[in-house]
């Protein structure tokens, strides 16, 4: 018995695009990546400079509760803090699951459906250029 490694509801990105649809691909993940990067650029180290005096006092007396507390008490920063790190999980699971498994039917035909559209509305589109040149 011949078991089938092909998955027809999944496919890889590259090898069932055309040209400009793999590039529209590429574009969402460059995309995404540039977002998480501009992330930890910028609310990374703000969240992390609202915690430098819990930070200090962790150094001196580690405690859980004082992690708490300062997770409490810092709702803002805490809750940038979070959100930064999900969304950059949530990327990389999404790049991941891309990589191992390929893009889902569903993917393959909003991909096709935006190159359509960037082709219908033409040059005045910020990716046309990219896209079909």
């Amino acid at each position: 018995m011949k078991i089938s490694t092909s998955m027809p509801h999944r496919l890889m990105p590259d090898q069932c695009l055309s040209k400009p649809a793999y590039r529209l691909y590429q574009a969402g993940v460059y995309g995404r990546w540039l977002v998480v990067a501009l992330i930890w650029c910028t609310l990374i180290p703000w969240s992390l400079w609202q915690f430098r005096e819990d930070i200090v006092l962790l150094q001196d007396h580690f405690t859980w509760v004082a992690i708490r507390y300062g997770f409490a008490f810092q709702l803002v920063p805490a809750f940038t803090l979070f959100a930064s790190i999900g969304f950059t999980g949530a990327v990389l699971i999404r790049q991941s699951c891309h990589l191992l498994w390929g893009l889902s039917i569903k993917e393959r035909n909003n991909l096709i459906r935006g190159t359509a559209r960037i082709r219908k509305i033409g040059p005045r589109h910020p990716l046309w250029r990219w896209l079909f040149h």
